[in-house]
């Protein structure tokens, strides 16, 4: 990863600048980052004074530097100015100081005799710090620098603010003094990046923000002014552009612990860890910036909620295009950063690039054996066989099958196999995909394919042979695989497991009605007293009625003779599912079925009403049907 350098600078001092670039940086190092902290503000150095960054013994740093560079006239070996901190084992970065000096008798004598203007124009100063950045990419081979800079309208101040970094991180209180001080330095960085190749990012941090009612509105008016002032020549800056740290009032400033670390929880902290994600954002050749890049840049309503680019209607604007190329450039062998592309074309409707982004992540996650190449696999397959005829996706999807179910996004594999084969294949009952689901996932696939009595059976099946290694499993534990089963014609296995007086004596709707309608497929007529108990448990608790439940109590009345009653429970239910867009479960199908399907099932109960003998079409399905079964 590239070296990107963040300067924090304050125009005043009070803002807790030091304190937020030091649980930035700690933060950077614990989750895998190497860091430099640098500190140059030179006059009131304190990144080494806390604790856990403090050196073995005093150490030279930028003022030596400096120092021996105008002694000797070339730049010193960086190793002797820089010191390792030691962090525990399960750190997985690495942290790195490079203090303001050698904080001895000789510091304060050393600092004054550096005239920076001098170092600059006769000296070849820029140089110098241009070397300086050099040796810390090579020597250290950070992947963040972080600069506290000195507060105030200073020649190091334009150092820090103009020459080194990539991103400066601007902290104020909202007063009239930071306002007019912070203004003068932000407008020389936008006049810089006017006239420059190289853009510095600027992100701005309200701090030790009064948590207080703001009854007066003054907190307000103050920040709309800092948006207006700002924003350079540009539009105002949005109103989330500027985070906020509130003052914090806690003993444990005093010994400066770092939050981060040692308070994780806290509030303090957490508004840390904001800052940290806008600082990380605007480096694309961190991992983590380029994958939230690329997501937050999906349609609202699709896959990812928030957009930092704009929501276009269809195609990529330039801004996107231009990230996109950027991320793709940086990461170009990293499979996710291919397959979020790969969404997001898709989501703008490009599906042939989109395409070519799932074959490049799969190849990749192929060659560096990644355990998400199964969700790579299975959107290839998704997008290839929807733009080429000649694509062989049924085989794709085998050799998917052949892969555990942890590794697979099992819903989407069960809506392509649905999709290229109306008939489960018997063969798939004994490929890894489907043999290592548990029966609760059983349990929650199945109603997937509930509109399939064929696929109803396949799960029913499924389930039969896993609960052979596991004879404790009922299939009446799990109300979806009890449906399934009920639908695919084992009434008899459903009834032993509902009758037990445990099962029976609950005073679960869904539970009684079931059985009562297993009771009437396996007697061939209903018995009227169990669905008599599922209307007196309905009444004793009532629950929301929509068509299916309707539906069902229709069902329980017309048995108990309650004619008027289930003609009103119908019609209602009609009224109803007109207006549906969904698939419905129907308890005259044991199916999930589209509107005119469901109005065919409840103009069968109407006529069971009308005094037609008719059984349930679950009934008649098992009893006499065409329907497939699954393919050998």
């Amino acid at each position: 990863m590239i070296v990107h350098t963040v300067t924090f600078y304050s125009f005043k001092g009070g803002v807790g600048r030091t304190l937020a670039l030091v649980n930035v940086g700690v933060e950077l190092a614990n989750t895998g980052r190497r860091v430099l902290l640098v500190d140059f503000d030179l006059e009131a150095p304190g990144i080494d004074t806390y604790s856990a960054l403090a050196p073995p013994v005093l150490t030279k740093g930028i003022v030596d530097y400096v120092s021996s560079y105008l002694e000797f006239r070339q730049a010193p070996d960086l190793n002797d100015y820089v010191y390792k901190v030691d962090q525990s084992d399960r750190v997985s970065g690495e942290l790195w100081v490079m203090p303001a000096g050698k904080r001895d008798r000789e510091y304060g004598s050393k600092l004054s005799r550096i005239d920076w203007q001098d170092l600059y124009e006769r000296r070849d100063g820029f140089l110098l710090l241009e070397d300086l950045k050099l040796k810390w990419e090579s020597d250290i081979q950070p992947d963040y620098v972080l600069i506290d800079s000195r507060t105030g309208h200073t020649e190091v101040g334009g150092i820090c603010t103009r020459q080194l970094p990539d991103t400066v991180v601007s902290l104020f209180i909202p007063n009239q003094q930071n306002l007019q001080g912070l203004g003068s330095v932000v407008d020389a960085i936008h006049k810089q990046n006017k006239n420059s190749n190289k853009q510095i990012n600027l992100e701005f941090v309200a701090s030790n923000v009064p948590d207080l009612d703001d009854e007066h509105q003054i907190l307000r008016r103050m920040m709309g002014k800092f948006h207006s002032r700002l924003s350079g020549n540009g539009p105002r800056l949005p109103r989330t552009a500027i985070t906020t740290i509130n003052r914090y009032d806690s003993m444990h400033l005093l010994d400066e612990s770092i939050f981060l670390s040692e308070r994780p929880r806290s509030r303090l902290a957490k508004q840390y860890r904001m800052l940290l994600k806008r600082i990380i954002s605007h480096n694309l050749d961190d991992r983590e910036a380029a994958l939230r890049a690329l997501t937050r840049s999906f349609p609202r309503g699709g896959r990812f909620e928030q957009l930092s680019i704009g929501d276009f209607e269809g195609g990529l604007s330039y801004s996107e295009q231009d990230k996109i190329q950027t991320v793709l450039r940086k990461h170009a062998n990293d499979a996710e950063v291919h397959f979020l592309t790969g969404q997001l074309l898709k989501s703008r409707g490009d599906f042939a690039e989109a395409s070519l982004q799932f074959a490049r992540a799969f190849e990749l996650a192929k060659e560096g054996n990644d355990a998400e190449i199964g969700k790579y696999h299975l959107e290839l397959v998704n997008s290839m066989s929807s733009l080429d005829s000649e694509f062989d996706a049924m085989a794709h999807l085998e050799q998917l099958l052949q892969q555990s179910s942890s590794s697979l996004d099992m819903e989407q594999l069960l809506g392509l196999l649905g999709r290229f084969s109306e008939v489960p294949s018997r063969k798939w009952l004994g490929m890894k995909a489907f043999a290592d689901l548990s029966a609760s996932e059983m349990d929650d696939l199945v109603w997937q394919v509930s509109d399939s009595r064929s696929w109803q059976r396949f799960f029913v099946e499924l389930f039969n042979r896993s609960s052979d290694q596991l004879p404790e499993q009922r299939i009446a534990d799990f109300t979806n695989l009890t449906l399934a089963a009920i639908g695919s014609g084992q009434w008899c296995e459903v009834v032993k497991h509902l009758q037990e007086p445990e099962v029976l004596s609950s005073h679960r709707v869904d539970i009684n009605f079931n059985f009562a309608m297993a009771r009437w497929a396996a007697d061939r007529f209903p018995t009227k007293k169990f669905f008599s108990k599922v209307l007196d448990l309905y009444d004793e608790n009532p629950v929301a009625e929509g068509p299916n439940f309707l539906q069902c109590l229709a069902v329980c009345e017309l048995v108990v003779g309650d004619i008027e009653m289930a003609r009103n429970r119908i019609a209602t239910c009609k009224a109803l599912e007109h207006r549906s867009v969904f698939l419905e479960f129907s308890c005259w199908s044991y199916l999930r079925l589209g509107r005119d399907r469901f109005a065919q099932d409840l103009n069968e109960i109407e006529r069971l009403v009308n005094g037609e003998q008719i059984l349930p079409r679950f009934i008649r399905d098992a009893d006499g049907s065409d329907v497939p079964d699954w393919t050998s």
